[in-house]
């Protein structure tokens, strides 16, 4: 008896849309799993479902969570019970983007694909909703992985439909013309297929001769017109009840733009005031009143500002109009609204309510995209973010907090690191697997985004130092956390990528403005990446080092760090004496590697490697090279064979190439090539294969790439390269 009871209650109508979409979760929790669901409750589910649908159609969210569940493989719901779903998934709003991409990208054949027949069914369903869809674009820009689908007879019906609908001349191409004409050859006279090819002819009917082929009329009208009917009485109920809610808000407006109504927010509590300018007379223009781009030009001299400016935040032509008419008022407005709204929200957030959290996320994303378009953060949101992150625990709004603490500028390095890096940093490096990337993510825009502030600004013309000696200083700073964050994350080839994403946004400085001072990277950061075996970060790194290099020459010629350009040289020295001149580890005491740091590796532990290397064969100063290289000698030998068996080679090479084996393999009636030659052929190898930064790097610094002859000649360093020009 108790079980008959709960089915009953099962059955009953939901009242409320959070009702619902517990519905819907328990119809995923069975599609995903047999057993997760009895058959009884997952009927009582459907039942529940399509009473509620009939009568007041599905929220966005309950209808994304449904077709994402039947467009899932595996989906363990039976075709009936699949199809009872589709046929109850009855829009409240317009049908959104992320819908449309769901259904589309379930299409075609595969192990992750839904049934043929499941796939039929929403295709079919998307047709019937076409009239509703949000935006039309989409299905424009889907429309070549449409087409390409028109192969599979289970979906052609239906994809003709769509493809009617949405053709324009923009996607009628010979190529498209000419594959409708080979189909209808291979599968004869359908009518579906015979209806789209005149679509195509009625658009070149000099191109398609003759008849596209017998199809009834009516053919592609609307699958189930009663259906939509009842879609679009609840939309309308829907969009009244809407309106009237709207209408007793202090903001109420309706917005278009670009042609469309803007939505109102998903909840009462939007803190974002609309644009509205309630005392405007007969004669005033105001921003309501635009409809188009053309429209805002020919007004822009006679728009009248929105009473609330605060607006701006989530309207991006009011901030198109700030933007083009600057007031000082304006600003001071913003930013005194501001003021109160961060302040209520600290404060919220201190004894949270049901709710909080999506309105600080919602005036948070708001400020951001405000301040994208400013690229200046205002006084008001630099002071809530030092609150804000005395507190933040690191998981909340992540995205948007790091957005908009890399628009802070440039000040005391110690305020800046005291106030904003150090509790950000704090939370982040305890994080998950992540959170270190993220947050070396956040100090490489914070420092792009100085860049595009103060590339314009020079010393020369205005006292600058404090915020010279803080870019210089944070980038060693970011140099010593890329350390610790090698050492302490569990993800280290995410702290790897976004390091050298850092590393590269350095090397992009404008340096010929003096306010950005070079910095060298920590010798371990630069060896780390030597060392790792990874040649993508190998190549990214000598393409940082390149810009470095080219950065460090005209330096020469004034009073830069003369240490620090003699240590650049011994990173650019033992990066040639390990991949190219076949001399790993050498040091200072090598006459032909004066520059030469060994890659900081004290002389006792290379004597260890060096006794180690030799015991298994190998000697440790080729170990680095192309052909042993771990990184590397796949490429090479690769790339060798290719060689050999384009010259049809006799006698084959065995085992890594090196000087003393290719004269060898030459005696033996092997294939004739120089050492020299084969390591050019190498690098140009591994620039064909994408790779550029090591052929930019060796390029730029071996003599002998420049100078045919000199075979093992030293790498040029930075200080010969500036004496080399200045001569010039």
């Amino acid at each position: 008896m108790p079980s008959e009871s709960a089915s009953k209650d099962a059955i009953e109508a939901p009242e409320y849309d959070e009702d619902v979409l517990a519905l819907a979760d328990r119809i995923r929790r069975a599609a995903g799993d047999r057993k997760s669901v009895s058959k009884e409750d997952l009927g009582a589910a459907i039942s529940g479902l399509g009473q509620y649908a009939t009568i007041r159609g599905l929220t966005p969210e309950v209808l994304e969570l449904l077709v994402d569940t039947l467009t899932k493989s595996p989906c363990h719901l039976d075709q009936a019970t699949a199809g009872q779903v589709i046929r109850l998934l009855v829009p409240r709003r317009k049908v959104a983007d992320e819908i449309v991409l769901l259904v589309v990208g379930c299409l075609g054949s595969g192990p992750s694909k839904p049934q043929l027949l499941l796939q039929a069914a929403l295709l079919r369903w998307l047709l019937m909703v076409y009239d509703v869809l949000e935006d039309y674009t989409v299905l424009s820009q889907l429309y070549g992985i449409m087409f390409n689908l028109l192969d599979m007879m289970t979906l052609r019906p239906s994809i003709c439909h769509l493809l009617s609908l949405v053709t324009r001349r923009k996607h009628i191409k010979p190529f498209r013309i000419q594959a409708l004409l080979e189909l209808k050859r291979d599968v004869g006279n359908e009518q579906p297929l015979n209806a789209l090819l005149q679509v195509y002819k009625n658009y070149y009917p000099d191109i398609i001769v003759g008849d596209a082929g017998p199809f009834k009329a009516g053919l592609f009208s609307h699958p189930n017109p009663e259906w939509m009917q009842t879609v679009l009485t609840i939309q309308e109920v829907n969009a009244a009840s809407e309106m009237g809610r709207r209408g007793k808000t202090t903001f109420a407006v309706v917005r278009h733009a670009n042609g469309q109504a803007s939505k109102r927010r998903k909840t009462d509590r939007a803190v974002i005031p609309e644009v509205h300018t309630f005392q405007a007379i007969e004669s005033s223009i105001t921003l309501e009143e635009v409809r188009n781009a053309d429209d805002f030009v020919r007004k822009l001299d006679k728009l009248e500002l929105p009473n609330q400016l605060a607006a701006v935040l989530d309207d991006t032509l009011l901030q198109n109009l700030l933007a083009l008419r600057p007031s000082p008022t304006s600003d001071h407005r913003i930013n005194s609204w501001l003021t109160a709204a961060l302040e209520d929200d600290l404060q919220l957030s201190k004894s949270p309510t049901p709710g909080a959290s999506a309105r600080t996320g919602a005036l948070l994303s708001g400020i951001v995209k405000y301040t994208h378009s400013t690229r200046k953060l205002l006084p008001s949101v630099e002071l809530y973010l030092r609150k804000y992150l005395s507190q933040w625990d690191g998981k909340s709004h992540v995205k948007t907090v790091l957005e908009l603490a890399s628009f802070l500028p440039l000040r005391e390095f110690e305020a800046l690191d005291t106030n904003f890096l150090k509790p950000i940093e704090k939370v982040l490096r305890s994080g998950g697997k992540e959170a270190a990337a993220s947050l070396l993510g956040f100090h490489t825009a914070l420092l792009r985004n100085w860049a595009i502030a103060y590339s314009g600004r020079s010393p020369e013309k205005e006292n600058l130092d404090v915020e010279a000696r803080c870019l210089q200083r944070f980038v060693k700073h970011v140099g010593n956390l890329c350390l610790h964050l090698f050492q302490e994350s569990s993800n280290t080839a995410a702290v790897a990528n976004a390091t050298l994403s850092f590393y590269e946004c350095v090397s992009a400085l404008p340096w010929e403005n003096s306010l950005f001072r070079i910095v060298i990277p920590p010798d371990a950061v630069v060896y780390y990446y030597l060392f790792v075996g990874d040649v993508v970060m190998f190549s990214r790194l000598c393409s940082i080092l390149v810009r470095y290099k080219n950065a460090l020459e005209p330096a020469m010629r004034t009073a830069h760090d003369q240490a620090a350009v003699a240590h650049f040289n011994g990173f650019i020295m033992d990066i040639c004496n390990c991949i190219w001149r076949n001399r790993a580890f050498a040091g200072a005491n090598d006459r032909d590697n004066r520059s030469a740091l060994a890659c900081t590796i004290p002389e006792n532990v290379i004597e260890v490697l060096r006794t180690a290397s030799t015991e298994r064969g190998i000697e440790l100063k080729n170990m680095f090279s192309f052909s042993y290289s771990p990184f590397l000698a796949r490429f090479s030998a690769e790339y060798f064979h290719t060689l050999e068996k384009a010259a049809g080679a006799p006698v084959k090479h065995q085992g890594p190439v090196t000087f003393k084996s290719l004269q060898q393999l030459e005696l033996n009636g092997g294939m004739k090539l120089v050492y020299a030659e084969y390591r050019n052929k190498v690098l140009n190898h591994l620039k064909y294969k994408g790779f550029v930064g090591i052929s930019d790097f060796m390029y730029a610094t071996m003599m002998s790439l420049r100078q045919p002859g000199a075979a093992n000649a030293p790498a040029a360093p930075v200080a010969a390269a500036a004496r080399r020009r200045k001569a010039a």
